[in-house]
């Protein structure tokens, strides 16, 4: 496998599709022969990191590890602690039953006010479990939860139930919250169960990007417009799949329009802020506000589709 590599590296064709899955191959084997060797765990001795792999005596090794804890800086410490509450309390995926469970209790709320009360309050809830769960992914990290896919997806689950709620409230339209209780349990689900595709672990960033103000602003700027535009992606399809199937009353659907309306403008006024604020950081990390990039330009593609409807 390695002379293949070499062979690849030779006709220059580690970009092709061939080429990086026998690099991302060996690379693996590597990490596993790292980890089965113990050369990838490693323990605190004094101020130097040793692998577990090169220890000779037991009894001092497990000596050093019960010490290690001393060399420990205060925010190593409350990093640690933090991640343990974490791995206990479970927040996402306890958040994916709790809704589930207030979905099912909001379709009832459509035909009941007392359930539509309740559902309310129940999403309160569970936005809260969720915001618990992005602080101490923040406190954890040391920075706000925004640099992966599992984050996104988080982010965008977490805005589309908070602008139900706010849209149920205000336009009186019970079935917003159940829509938005159900797009919430599918983003759930998935930071639960598609681990193949979306990694929950916490890992360092770059040095380039290692910027908490200007992270935190123009990442969560972005991902709550999407957060606004998936709402009213969904909402339009169930609308849509009503007057396909269903009766037309145009007061609910003059209603249900300007419920969508709602979504896209605010979803367009933080997509707008969000793409100058990372030209902003872009200017600042990499000397130019604008490069043409594919992320850049297709978010610039978004902003006037939105805008032109």
């Amino acid at each position: 496998m390695f002379r293949q590599y070499r062979r690849l590296e030779a006709a220059n064709e580690l970009e092709t599709g061939y080429g990086v899955a026998v690099e991302k191959l060996l690379s693996t084997l590597d990490q596993y022969e790292q980890v089965k060797s113990g050369l990838d765990w490693k323990y605190l001795k004094a101020t130097e990191w040793l692998a577990v792999g090169v220890v000779q005596d037991q009894n001092g090794f497990e000596k050093n590890i019960l010490d290690s804890v001393t060399f420990m800086t205060d925010e190593m410490k409350k990093s640690t602690k933090y991640e343990m509450v974490y791995e206990r309390l479970q927040p996402f995926y306890l958040s994916a039953f709790i809704c589930l469970a207030v979905f099912l209790l909001s379709l009832v709320g459509i035909k009941n006010g007392s359930f539509l009360k309740l559902s309310i309050w129940g999403s309160l809830f569970l936005l809260f479990l969720e915001a618990i769960g992005m602080t101490l992914r923040s406190f954890v990290s040391g920075r706000a939860p925004v640099t992966n896919m599992f984050e996104t997806v988080m982010w965008t689950g977490f805005g589309a139930l908070a602008l139900a709620v706010i849209l149920t409230i205000k336009q009186k339209e019970n079935k917003v919250l159940a829509l938005g209780l159900g797009f919430n349990f599918v983003c759930l689900f998935m930071m639960n169960f598609a681990d193949k595709m979306l990694d929950s672990s916490i890992r360092p960033l770059t040095p380039v990007l290692r910027d908490n103000f200007w992270l935190a602003t123009h990442v969560t700027t972005i991902t709550l417009s999407y957060s606004c535009f998936a709402l009213s992606w969904v909402i339009a399809n169930i609308v849509l799949i009503a007057i396909l199937f269903g009766k037309r009353d145009p007061n609910r659907l003059k209603n249900w329009n300007h419920i969508i309306r709602i979504s896209m403008q605010i979803g367009s006024a933080l997509l707008a802020a969000g793409i100058i604020l990372g030209g902003v950081w872009a200017d600042y990390s990499w000397g130019r506000f604008w490069g043409w990039d594919p992320k850049e330009t297709w978010a610039l593609i978004a902003l006037l589709g939105y805008l032109a409807v």
